[in-house]
């Protein structure tokens, strides 16, 4: 083995997990002289793994594994699931007036969700562009816990998702008011690399949280390209109508304004679906 081999084969096994599968594998010095630049990426690798421990941007090329190794008629590199990789996602989804802890389980394959499943398969393919999706349906079908499952595989690709919970985020919205507590959370939902408002439209509606707060953001990430998602018991066009009855005001115009947003940034998708929660 010349000069610089062996300093490829030495450097490669002075990784532990390197060092116990050649001596696992009872290696033979040819076997090794064959493999060593495949021994010596691994270990370069795992070097990356031990210094992120899920804690930083991943510096691999696939954030979620990592390469290891197999003896099969001799090394052969292969991909491995990486151990630190649920430690990424919450860093990359914030829940707003939501309960930090949720059920988390399989999606149920129906029917009557194939054209969600779809949607969602379609905007995948680009999530930082693709139009996001309107999702309605009646009470209980499960949009919150689509969108909660969407907004967890895209943090597991390092993409920020703010995950708000409609209804309470009004409120707090109404209650920050003299305050001025409110522009650090309305950019925080600007600025997101994909918003998700769940159960729009079960607010009791006001005139400033649909003109001064939801339309300014909807615009902001209109002209940003910013992926948007909602989940409503309302149809877009029956949103518009409870936007434009506000408890201070009637106002189909601005009512109008906000569902036109709405409808440049996602694209409507109704849910009918049985009630789970029964």
């Amino acid at each position: 083995m010349n000069k610089a081999l062996l300093e490829f084969k030495n450097d490669a096994l002075q990784d532990e997990y390197v060092a116990k599968f050649v001596s696992d594998n009872k290696l033979s010095d040819e076997e090794i002289e064959e493999a060593v630049f495949d021994l010596y990426n691994v270990s370069e690798a795992l070097k990356v793994c031990k210094a992120c421990k899920g804690k930083g941007e991943c510096k691999l090329e696939a954030f979620d594994t990592h390469p290891g190794l197999v003896y099969a008629n001799g090394v052969k590199v292969v991909d491995v699931p990486c151990e630190y990789k649920d430690l990424i996602s919450p860093r990359y989804l914030e829940l707003l007036y939501f309960p930090g802890e949720y059920v988390d389980g399989d999606l149920k394959v129906a029917g009557a969700r194939s054209e969600v499943y779809k949607a969602l398969k379609a905007y995948n393919k680009n999530p930082l562009k693709n139009q996001g999706i309107y999702l309605h349906g009646t009470f209980g079908t499960g949009k919150t816990f689509i969108l909660l499952k969407e907004a967890k595989e895209l943090a597991k690709k390092r993409i920020n998702v703010v995950f708000v919970y409609y209804p309470d985020f009004c409120r707090a919205i109404k209650m920050n008011i003299t305050t001025g507590n409110n522009e650090a959370i309305i950019n925080k939902c600007k600025q997101a690399d994909v918003l998700m408002f769940d159960d729009i439209g079960g607010e009791g509606n006001s005139s400033f949280v649909r003109d001064e707060v939801l339309g300014p953001i909807l615009q902001y990430r209109m002209f940003a390209y910013k992926p948007t998602f909602m989940s409503s018991n309302y149809s877009i066009s029956e949103l518009e109508q409870h936007l434009a009855e506000a408890k201070d005001s009637s106002n189909l115009v601005n009512a109008s304004r906000v569902v036109e947003r709405i409808k440049m940034l996602m694209t409507e998708i109704e849910l009918d679906d049985v009630n789970y929660r029964k």
